[in-house]
């Protein structure tokens, strides 16, 4: 399984109240979301926890009308003044997502505050070099492409200051070895090196990256990973809340796993800023900076 070591002491595979996304200084109250994937699993639940948070605006987009529906329903029943949008949506379609948020930004009348890009796709290979070019290149055309082209668009329709992107990742882009996960475990990666690079570029606005592993949820792409799936969709919906919070600064363009405690991440702040940890590097050399 994926979360078979741990940065915390205490591993969660629930919420808890710490997390819970109904505390008063997690409030989402006055902000836009912008979610990919929204229609079942993890992204639905994630929709869902920022409408419990008071959200005033929630985007979600996905292939399937009615699912999506079906999320949009279960977040109006929780909140009556929520504005709720459904768009159907290709992530590898370039002037499709331009448009949606496009439609998305019109729709409120200003900029968007936060992305959640969970959208992915994940098939298991048991040997790579079995495997054809097209299956594991479509590892990179979903989740690489399109989480990218989603990621940058974001950036044109977002707040100007302190707009928060959460890339829904994996731990298989981070553990040695995940068996049958080659083509996606690269996929992931490649996304993160890439976000690597805009939270340093875009530090004058202020963007809030974050890289989250959401745990080993039951869910349809978990299945075909062939995980241990011991972990609940709230969990990740609750921790993308709190990333959404200023508490939650100092992991900043950082990965982390939605299974670690908050309140020990937050005594080790001092050490994982110093140290620059939770990053992607090399072990053995000093690879902080390279100037050309």
């Amino acid at each position: 399984m994926l979360t078979f070591e741990h940065y915390t002491k205490t591993h969660h595979h629930d919420t808890y109240p710490a997390l819970s996304e109904l505390k008063p200084e997690h409030s989402c109250a006055g902000k836009s979301i912008f979610i990919t994937g929204a229609g079942t699993g993890i992204g639905k639940v994630i929709a869902v926890a920022f409408a419990r948070a008071s959200s005033h605006a929630i985007f979600l987009t996905g292939r399937t009308k009615s699912t999506l529906e079906d999320t949009r329903r279960e977040i109006q029943q929780l909140s009556d003044g929520c504005v709720v949008e459904c768009y159907v949506m290709d992530v590898t379609n370039e002037a499709q997502v331009s448009e949606i948020f496009a439609q998305a930004s019109r729709r409120i009348g200003r900029p968007i505050d936060i992305l959640v890009s969970n959208a992915g796709y994940v098939k298991y290979i048991d040997k790579t070099a079995d495997s054809t070019f097209e299956g594991i290149w479509t590892h990179f055309e979903v989740n690489v492409k399109g989480g990218m082209l989603v990621m940058l668009t974001f950036l044109k329709y977002a707040a100007e200051q302190r707009a928060t992107l959460i890339n829904v990742s994996s731990g298989a882009a981070v553990i040695n070895f995940a068996d049958g996960l080659s083509a996606y475990s690269g996929s992931k990666v490649a996304t993160m090196k890439m976000l690597d690079y805009i939270n340093r570029e875009e530090a004058q606005r202020d963007l809030r990256v974050f890289n989250l592993h959401p745990g080993v949820v039951p869910t349809a792409m978990a299945a075909e990973g062939k995980q241990n799936m011991q972990d609940t969709a709230q969990l990740p919906g609750s921790f993308a809340v709190w990333l959404s919070t200023p508490d939650a600064d100092f992991l900043k363009g950082r990965f982390m796993y939605a299974n670690w405690d908050i309140d020990e991440l937050k005594r080790m702040k001092d050490e994982i800023i110093s140290q620059n940890l939770l990053t992607l590097t090399l072990k053995g050399m000093d690879s902080t900076e390279w100037l050309a």
